[in-house]
């Protein structure tokens, strides 16, 4: 974190929309591992994740990222030999995989699956995902009921109708447990809710759907999408006394209020110091639609 610190603090340009990736990557990224190469000489060489691959909006900037980790893990002096990215199968990501200075680099790895052997790649939009959100939906309302002794384990028929909803979708199963588990409202109420929502979804629209049920619970729907819209397009997050600010003397009273009914899909910090912030990037996609 220090060498990354020193690289800003000496060219704060660093951080410009306008800066191109590479000249990124290599002040904020290599470079720092360079500076950590000696310091790391004992240690087992590092492992680098990048989750969600696929959501970066810009399909070019993303075969520059693949060919500039490949460059990475050639280079003698980044002490790098392993660099996981999780993603699903785009043609554009692919394309920048097959690329013939990258393919020798990359490895597949075999993944054990209940009766089916192994598995060369991990499927996110395989059958094998119902059963891993069936399983996730199954351990969170365990946790979920550890806590509120009254609250019955919901049935198989109702878990599979859960996940049914989530679409194959780890997100919208994890903002149906965030909505039934809010901490405000009885679960037992709010389990309802969702399992009312309509099965009868177009591929890729569950999260919206889920969205808009969120905000109907909300005691004023129209101004809970406004705050929502106004967390979800700073750029830079702002803490609720900001945006209260940022909103005016009308829409910027009992902020807080607000936005406590939209806990589910956005992290609301007990200090009220520190920035507010959505969870997801198709909060984002949600309300430029």
């Amino acid at each position: 974190r220090e060498h990354v610190n020193s690289a800003i603090r000496q060219n704060p340009a660093l951080l410009d929309s306008d800066k191109s990736l590479r000249d990124q990557m290599e002040a904020l990224f290599l470079q720092p591992l360079r500076e950590l190469r000696f310091r790391l000489r004992d240690c087992p060489p590092p492992l680098f994740v990048i989750d969600a691959l696929d959501e970066c909006t810009s399909k070019p900037e993303v075969a520059d990222l693949i060919s500039i980790l490949g460059e990475a893990l050639c280079d003698p002096d980044v002490p790098v030999i392993h660099i996981l990215l999780t993603s699903r199968s785009e043609a554009h990501i692919q394309d920048a995989i097959q690329e013939e200075a990258i393919r020798p680099l990359v490895c597949e790895i075999p993944v054990k699956t209940t009766g089916e052997g192994v598995a060369k790649i991990i499927s996110l939009d395989g059958a094998d995902v119902d059963n891993d959100i069936y399983n996730f939906l199954e351990q969170s309302f365990r946790k979920l009921q550890s806590r509120h002794s009254k609250f019955p384990q919901p049935t198989r028929d109702e878990l599979a109708r859960l996940a049914s909803r989530a679409g194959r979708r780890f997100i919208v199963a994890s903002t149906m447990m965030k909505f039934i588990d809010d901490g405000r409202n009885d679960p037992r109420d709010q389990l309802q809710l969702m399992l009312g929502l309509t099965c009868d979804l177009l591929p890729g629209t569950e999260v919206y759907k889920l969205y808009d049920s969120i905000l109907s619970t909300c005691a004023d729907p129209k101004r809970a999408y406004l705050h929502l819209s106004v967390v979800a397009a700073l750029a830079d997050p702002l803490p609720i006394s900001q945006i209260s600010e940022l909103l005016g003397p009308v829409e910027g009273r009992d902020v807080e209020a607000a936005l406590v009914q939209l806990r589910s899909v956005m992290d609301i910090p007990t200090d009220n110091s520190l920035p507010v912030n959505i969870y997801h990037s198709s909060v984002r996609d949600y309300v430029s639609d």
